[in-house]
């Protein structure tokens, strides 16, 4: 077989051969070619006949000749000297063990026909050829061959085969391709029976019957569709059989947001204030790395009484953190993560008072800070609604009046971004 293993049968008759075919290996083919070949048995005695062929297939350039030497039996005989002469050409051959001797000329220029003869003792034969005569058979055929080509059906549906690529999908309206299939006991497709798919979400489209057997579809979730799973089944028609498989939709990347957010600091030295600032993400092209540049802005304001004049003292003073940084976000199903962190530079612009008379009013630089920072959030339709928790170390320059130390501490703020 082509194919197939074939495991012969212990039979008694001398001329009878049985044997055992396992097709397993044709059945993804769903056919296989059976051959049954038989070759003359060495020969004995002397020569009885010559046979002559000759051919000059395609374009007649080369002239093919074979001549094979049997006894009084039709049996073939080894080693038996031929001459074989094309024209003026002659070459002097002994026999192979099949019997054969083959000899090979090019075709003499001008001529449409040849006589080609083999000679061996007293016997002598011969053939004509045209220019042209294709090969009957080659040297090496066996003497008798019998064909059969077997088809291989399968057999009853024994299970559904289900896939999708890819497995996880966004829902911006990306779209999948499912697959399905099928199968009999040993995994070959079964053909002629329709499969029904369908989804629990989504929309899937017309399905194609591919040359396999295999069906195939496209699947595509509705469009702002909550993160979460969507099942596909396939099922035969008469329900007996079917396979279900999950995809995950997901929200789509984020490659840029701009959002604001609203809270409050609170830090050393009972420091405390409002907090407003606005955030700028910019995903690089290194995993779920964004760059973040944000602009902030808190009021922190003290008051107290001079130890030495007895008068009122009250500072206000405005700090504008401005911070460049990175943060790393991770974004699962349904709430998306980040933690990151920035290099701050503060101006501010302090403002004291003593007695209700200005005793210092002017700008300045907060030294060098930076900020610690990780939040959460709630993805809805295009935006997020998120939550944040910020650290913030930051030192204001030694003066005479104003703050010593930390004017920095814990932000806790609520935002919303634009996501794109």
């Amino acid at each position: 077989s082509e194919l197939g293993l074939i495991q012969r049968d212990q039979v008694e008759a001398p001329t009878l051969v049985r044997a055992r075919y396992d097709g397993t290996l044709a059945a993804p083919r769903q056919e296989d070619l059976i051959r049954a070949t038989w070759n003359y048995p060495a020969g004995t005695g002397g020569l009885w006949d010559l046979a002559v062929r000759g051919a000059a297939p395609g374009a007649g350039d080369e002239l093919l000749v074979d001549v094979r030497a049997v006894d009084q039996g039709g049996r073939p005989l080894a080693g038996e000297t031929i001459e074989i002469e094309v024209g003026k050409n002659k070459r002097v051959l002994d026999t192979d063990q099949r019997g054969w001797a083959t000899f090979t000329t090019a075709w003499p220029k001008g001529a449409d026909h040849v006589v080609v003869s083999a000679r061996n003792r007293r016997i002598v034969r011969r053939s004509i050829v045209f220019r042209g005569d294709r090969v009957e058979a080659t040297q090496g055929r066996p003497d008798l061959v019998t064909e059969v080509l077997l088809p291989i059906l399968p057999g009853r549906v024994h299970g559904v085969y289900l896939s999708t690529q890819p497995r996880t999908l966004t829902n911006d309206g990306m779209t999948g391709k499912i697959e399905a299939r099928l199968e009999d006991k040993l995994g070959n497709p079964v053909t002629g029976q329709p499969v029904q798919l369908t989804a629990s979400y989504g929309v899937i489209g017309p399905v194609t019957l591919l040359p396999n057997g295999s069906f195939e579809a496209s699947f595509a979730p509705p469009v702002g569709m909550a993160p979460g799973t969507t099942r596909i089944t396939a099922t035969t028609e008469d329900g007996l059989f079917s396979a279900s498989t999950d995809v995950e939709i997901v929200h789509r990347v984020v490659k840029w947001s701009a959002g604001a957010q609203m809270g409050y600091l609170r830090g050393g030295s009972k420091l405390s204030s409002p907090w407003v600032e606005t955030d700028v993400d910019v995903r690089l092209p290194i995993g779920s790395v964004y760059v973040r540049g944000s602009l902030g802005v808190y009021r922190p304001s003290a008051s107290s009484v001079d130890g030495v004049t007895g008068s009122p003292v009250e500072m206000d003073m405005a700090v504008v953190p401005v911070g460049i940084g990175v943060l790393a976000r991770k974004t699962p199903a349904r709430v998306p993560t980040w933690l990151g962190g920035q290099v701050v530079m503060a101006p501010y612009r302090l403002v004291a008072r003593v007695a209700d008379i200005a005793a210092i009013e002017g700008t300045g630089w907060m030294s060098p800070g930076a900020s610690v920072f990780a939040g959460a959030g709630l993805r809805l339709g295009t935006g997020e609604f998120y939550g944040q928790v910020k650290y913030l170390f930051l030192s204001a320059p030694e003066s005479t009046i104003g703050w010593e130390g930390s004017v920095g501490g814990v932000v806790g703020a609520l935002g919303y971004k634009l996501l794109y």
